[in-house]
Parts: structure tokens; sequence; C-alpha cells
């Protein structure tokens, strides 16, 4: 259909998509990126779990592509517009900017959208967002219950229902396109507010609970003086999730310096004083880095009062036992590459010859084959003779240096680098 047989409804809509999709490729902020490729990388992963670049990734589902795209087809070119413009709307009015994982289950819903319009348009060529109607959201909500799990279409009907909703508040449709999807919040997930009463909500939220007999056991482990430093580790770990509630990853990744201790004032400015009369010293909080926070700044948790000693414990035997560790990452990081190696290494000038025994001691090998593979794939100017290898001790620094770095991981299990917020 031309635009000599639509409504004068029809074109406002159409010329009000026109310039959204201007609007949003102008105003797009993710940087070094090609509009019309199918894959967008959007830069690195903010959580500490994650170690990935972030991408989106502009497809069809894959069971309905084409044989030379294994990740789906791309959408035709009217809807390929829309769907780019509507991940950057929500990019630019988020309260934080939403991360790839999120935006892609945008992508999905589109995905389910385009597939309806592209079943009700015939042998048309042009797959248009401004025809998309009701009944459309009311099919795909029927192929998403088909096709995908009960916990994943609750979240991806979500996202039908935003998609409306913009439609709707940026007049991309001739009439009033007030849509809501009926798919119920999974009981994996908590059900809806309404079943959180009630005898079947307090049995299935205590199965998910560790029981009292667990929870003791955890605490007589605490208290052990004879744990060897692997288990100490790990059990202070869980005394500091116990007493501030953090993320494993945001738990794991706690600095040095994390600790606050600082006098506690009452709303007058007088020190809280004990229920002795003595002075309550402080109050203690720890400095993290959030999960699932985009911003990148740190954040406090305050421990409860109760909870004070045995969260300065948890966090002062980690402190002593990663000591050692924590001063190779320091040196790491001053002197860029040169790491620590441990006597007589260190004091070794860096030009001095050394064999394939000295490397494997230096890097902590295990037999003599296994340290020629390692020298052969990072010390490309070693001299090989009579089956061994020699190198100068400064290359054997370099190379583990460079393969801490490359590699994104922490130096002798402590982090080198300085997060945002912490310098």
């Amino acid at each position: 259909m031309t635009d000599l047989f639509i409504t004068k409804a029809e074109w406002r809509a159409r010329q009000n998509l026109q310039k959204f999709c201007y609007d949003m490729r102008a105003r797009n902020p993710y940087e070094g990126i090609t509009w019309d490729d199918v894959t967008w990388v959007v830069g690195g992963s903010r959580r500490g779990s994650a170690r990935r670049i972030e991408r989106l990734m502009f497809t069809r589902h894959a069971e309905t592509s084409a044989d030379d795209l294994k990740l789906g087809g791309a959408f035709l070119a009217d809807f390929s517009d829309f769907a780019r413009s509507i991940v950057i709307w929500r990019a630019i009015n988020a309260r934080k900017r939403p991360t790839a994982l999120t935006q892609m289950v945008l992508v999905r819903a589109l995905r389910y959208v385009y597939e309806e319009l592209r079943r009700s348009s015939g042998p048309s060529e042009t797959v248009r967002i401004d025809s998309l109607r009701p009944f459309h959201l009311d099919s795909a909500v029927q192929e998403l219950l088909r096709r995908e799990a009960e916990s994943s279409c609750y979240r991806v009907a979500n996202y039908f229902q935003y998609i409306a909703a913009q439609i709707d508040r940026l007049g991309l449709a001739p009439s009033a396109f007030q849509w809501k999807h009926s798919v119920p919040r999974p009981e994996v997930s908590g059900g809806l507010k309404s079943d959180r009463v009630g005898r079947d909500f307090h049995e299935r939220r205590a199965e998910k609970l560790p029981s009292d007999e667990v929870l003791y056991s955890v605490a007589d482990v605490s208290r052990r003086d004879d744990l060897g430093l692997p288990d100490l580790v790990r059990q202070r770990i869980v005394d500091l999730l116990f007493c501030g509630g953090f993320r494993i990853n945001e738990c794991l990744t706690l600095r040095r310096d994390a600790l606050i201790e600082e006098p506690l004032f009452d709303d007058l400015g007088q020190r809280v004083m004990g229920s002795g009369g003595e002075a309550d010293p402080i109050r203690v909080g720890i400095r993290y880095l959030p999960e699932k926070d985009e911003d990148g700044l740190p954040r406090t948790k305050w421990i409860p009062s109760d909870l004070v000693p045995i969260a300065l414990r948890a966090f002062r035997d980690l402190s002593a036992i990663t000591h050692e560790f924590a001063e190779s990452a320091k040196f790491a990081f001053q002197n860029p590459g040169r790491v620590k190696l441990g006597e007589p290494w260190d004091t070794l000038d860096e030009m001095a010859s050394v064999g394939n025994s000295e490397v494997m001691a230096m890097v902590g090998l295990a037999s003599l084959s296994g340290t020629n593979s390692w020298i052969e794939a990072n010390i490309p100017n070693a001299v090989r003779t009579n089956g061994e290898y020699i190198c100068r001790k400064g290359d054997v620094e370099r190379a583990l240096a460079l393969l801490s770095e490359a590699r994104g991981v922490e130096l002798n299990g402590v982090s080198v680098r300085r997060p945002p917020g912490f310098e």
C-alpha cells in the first residue's frame, strides 16, 4: 500500500516513526558501531563475574534464519531501524544504562513481534512496526508460551508490554495502543503479590532457606581454631556474606582498604554511650563494588552492631592471610613488566641466563616437558642448546606479567587494577 491510500492517522504514525528512527540514530550512545551492522560490540562487561565483551545482535530467531547466519537472519530494513531505535531509546531514557544482557531480552521480544508482523504481511517484503496491532502481540504471547520456559515467558512478555507502551507514548500507531500481557509471574520468581501470603507461600519460602541445623553448624565451624588456611579463607568469606548480605562476587572483590571504622554519634552530635556508660567507639562499614549497579561507583554496607566482632575478625583474618599476595600484586602494579618470584630469583640480575630447571622452579611448573612447552609459547627469543632452553630471567618476568594482563586475572590472587571510585 502506498502513502496515497492511507488515512491521516496512519500517515502521522509513519511520520512519527521516521522521525523517531532519525533521532535515535543521531543520539546513539554506543560508540564505535556501524548502524546497519547485525552485531554491535558495545563495550566490556561491567560485572566482575562476567569478563566478556558485551554485544547486541539484531537477528531473528535462529530456526527461521538464513543458512549463512548462525545467530539468525537480519530483520528487514524498516523493522530493523525500529529495533535499533527502541534499544537506543531504552538506553538513553533508563535511570541507569541497561546492560547488554537486558537489552538482548528486549531484542528477543522484538523477534517475536517481527515474526507475527511478517506472517500477517503476506507476500510483502516490508515489515513495519506502525502496522502492529494488539492481536499481533496476543499471537506473540502464544508463540512465546509455546517456545520458551515458564521462567523466561514472564520476562519477555514484560518487554512486549514495554514495546506497546513506547509505541503509544511516541505516537507510532494510528490509534491508542493500550495493551497488557496476561502471563502470570512464575512461582520460582516469587509468584504474584497476592500469592505472597498463606501456607503455600511460607512452605515454598522455607524450602529455599537453610535449616537451623545448617546455620548452627556453620557457626560452630566459624568458631574453630584448627582450620587450615584454605578452609579458613572459605569460612571467613562465609562470615562476611552473613554479616553484610553481599553477593558472592561483591565479597570476593573487596579491596584491602574497604573496612570503615568511625565514631558513632547521636542526633545531637554527641558520642553514643554503651550500656555501662562507656563510649561505643565505632560503627563498622565495608565498602564494595555492587554487582548489579551500572554506575560502577562503590557502596557501603553498614554492619549491625551485634555482628561487628564477626565482621572485623573475618576481614582482618583475610587481610593477614592475603598480605603476602597483596605485596606481590602491589610490586607488579608499581613495576610494569615485573613480578615477584621469591628468592633467590628476585635478587638475580634480569640479564642472568636461566635454564629449564630454573624456569620450572620460578614459574611453578611440574615437569621439564611442560616447562619446554611454556617457554616455546611465551619466550620467543629463548635459545635451545642440546635439548635445553636458555633464556634471560627478565624475559621470564615479562612473560608472566604479560600473561596476567592479557587474561584479565589477578596476580597471585589479588587484583592489581584500581576500580573507579577507590583512587
